[in-house]
């Protein structure tokens, strides 16, 4: 028997109080069924304020349920007009958000896949990498965690800064002497 769900988020109804039972006892059904089933934006904006939900969201078993979503809901909602698919972790890495940049990469993303980013705030986009990304917006701890994933300190210069150069400029010195410490 199913459990009922209101897939209408958020708040997720009644059932809400459920989901350390529904996903401790029927982990599979949770991830394979309820999760890819419910609004992505307000999945997110719930994972945010509630702990369990967060948890939840932002693990591995989590990330892997919702990249489709994910993708679907860049694409539809906000970016087709500019034809740009954002990655989850794009998406992850440009908010400071830890648990899914570490589910991601226990999940199997590469620390050095680059992906469309928005550069300066105007519709000017360049393929960057994570560890780029996370120089740019000053997430040290994202910083650290894809270099113990393999990120390559030293890039390429296909581009106008590498993360050393954008963490110099924008004065992260915490995350210049990471870098520099791994080979940049």
């Amino acid at each position: 028997m199913k459990p009922s769900v209101d897939m209408s988020l958020p708040g997720i109804g009644e059932d809400f109080c459920h989901l350390d039972t529904i996903i401790a006892e029927l982990p599979e059904l949770f991830y394979a069924e309820i999760l890819p089933k419910l609004d992505f934006g307000a999945t997110v904006k719930l994972a945010q304020v509630n702990k369990t939900w967060r948890d939840a969201v932002w693990s591995v078993d989590g990330v892997r349920s919702m990249k489709k979503e994910f993708r679907d809901y860049f694409k539809t909602t906000i970016y087709l007009r500019f034809e740009t698919i954002y990655s989850l972790m794009h998406y992850a890495v440009k908010y400071g958000n830890v648990p899914a940049v570490r589910a991601l990469l226990k999940s199997g993303e590469d620390a050095n896949n680059c992906f469309w980013a928005v550069t300066s705030g105007l519709i000017n986009y360049m393929k960057v990498t994570p560890l780029y990304y996370a120089a740019l917006h000053g997430h040290l701890s994202i910083v650290a965690l894809l270099l113990d994933a393999g990120a390559n300190a030293r890039e390429p210069d296909h581009r106008v800064q590498s993360p050393l150069e954008v963490a110099r400029a924008r004065g992260y010195k915490n995350i210049v002497e990471l870098l520099k410490a791994a080979g940049a």
